[in-house]
């Protein structure tokens, strides 16, 4: 599984009652941790606030359309 597809996971089982489909990274990274994740903790975040965020100012932000950052440390899933 990629880095991208495990943290899809996560976000969509952290979602799944929450109507306006919020997270923060930290939630992420704590859903992820403990069930043994391979990837560090700093590629998982810049997938979630670069690779997968569609409003990214990053060189590499945006090449998946899966999130969207609303405001500081909050993102929604979009996918």
């Amino acid at each position: 599984m990629t880095c991208r597809d495990e943290i899809l996971s996560a976000v969509k089982e952290l979602v799944k009652d929450n109507p306006d489909q919020e997270f923060t990274l930290e939630e992420v990274l704590s859903y992820m941790r403990p069930r043994g994740s391979p990837y560090l903790r700093a590629h998982l975040s810049h997938h979630v606030t670069a690779v997968m965020c569609v409003n990214s100012t990053s060189k590499f932000g945006g090449q998946y359309q899966d999130l969207e950052r609303v405001r500081k440390g909050v993102y929604r899933l979009l996918a």
